[in-house]
C-alpha cells in the first residue's frame, strides 16, 4: 500500500534542491518541539471567541460553544463558576474563556471531596487528549498522587458502604487514566 501512495503522489518524496538549507526533522524531534511549544505557551489558556449554543443544564452547568470564523470549541462553565458570573452567557456574546491545568489540579488536591473540581479536571484533560502531541503532566500527576495518598484507601474502604465514595473512586480512577497514572 505504501508503494501505491508514493507512486501516485511522487511529490511526497521530497528531493533536496540547491540552496535549500531548511532542517529536516525526525518525527520524534518535531513531536518534542510541538510538545515543548504547547507546554510553554498553553499552560494557562485564554481563548477569545463568540458564544453559540448556550444551554444551562438542570445541574447548573452551562454548556456552550466558542467559535470564531474558522473553528468551534465545545465548552462547559461549571456550576460553581456559573453561579458567580456577573451576567448570563448568551448566544452572540464575545468572551475570553480561561483555565490553567495545574491550578485546577491543585484546587482539587486541596478539596478532593469537591466532585465539580474533579469533573472540571477530567473535562480539561479530555480536551487535551485531542491535541496530537504528548503533554508533560508531571505537576498535575504529583497533585493526583498527593490526593491518592490522603484519601484513596479511605474511599476504597467506604465504597461498599457509601454510594458517594464509590462514585468518587470511579471518577478519581478515570482522572488517573487521563493523567496516565494508576493507583491500586
Amino acid at each position: 500500500m505504501t508503494e501505491n501512495v508514493i507512486a501516485n503522489a511522487p511529490d511526497l518524496a521530497a528531493q533536496p534542491t540547491a540552496g535549500d538549507n531548511r532542517p529536516i526533522f525526525t518525527v520524534s524531534e518535531i513531536s518534542q518541539a510541538l510538545k515543548r511549544s504547547v507546554e510553554e505557551n498553553f499552560s494557562h489558556v485564554r481563548v477569545k471567541g463568540e458564544l453559540t449554543s448556550v444551554k444551562r443544564a438542570g445541574s447548573g452547568h452551562v454548556y456552550l460553544c466558542l467559535k470564531d470564523e474558522n473553528a468551534v470549541l465545545d465548552g462547559v462553565v461549571w456550576r460553581q463558576t456559573a453561579q458567580r458570573l456577573r451576567m448570563e452567557p448568551e448566544d452572540g456574546m464575545e468572551v475570553i474563556a480561561s483555565t490553567k491545568i495545574t491550578s485546577l489540579m491543585k484546587a482539587f488536591s486541596l478539596n478532593p471531596e469537591d466532585a465539580s473540581l474533579m469533573e472540571r479536571m477530567r473535562a480539561v484533560l479530555g480536551l487535551l487528549k485531542r491535541i496530537p502531541v504528548e503533554l508533560d503532566l508531571w505537576e498535575a500527576q504529583n497533585f493526583y498522587f498527593s490526593v491518592a495518598r490522603r484519601l484513596y484507601k479511605y474511599k476504597k474502604k467506604m465504597a461498599g458502604k457509601d454510594d458517594a465514595s464509590g462514585q468518587w473512586l470511579e471518577q478519581f480512577r478515570d482522572l488517573g487514566r487521563n493523567l496516565k497514572v494508576r493507583v491500586e
